[in-house]
């Protein structure tokens, strides 16, 4: 697991149940003086979400359309 998965499964599991929009992600896991795009965001939660399978997780990432994502299960 690289160190920004590990922020971001740890931003998860510390907010059980609560959706975050990918410009909080940003803003909590990024430094303030960074020019992270979406697209990063998306690459990181997808290779999470990948490695979580991988070993049976049964909490899982889940995509709230239109809004962002949160930890659920």
């Amino acid at each position: 697991m690289t160190s920004r998965e590990f922020d971001l499964i740890h931003l998860f599991m510390s907010n059980p149940g609560h959706v975050f929009t990918k410009e909080a992600i940003i803003s909590k896991i990024w430094p303030l003086d960074s020019d992270v795009m979406y697209n990063a965001v998306e690459a990181h939660i997808s290779s999470l979400r990948k490695k979580m399978k991988r070993i049976g997780s049964h909490p899982e990432i889940v995509t709230i359309r239109g809004i962002g994502y949160k930890l659920e299960g």
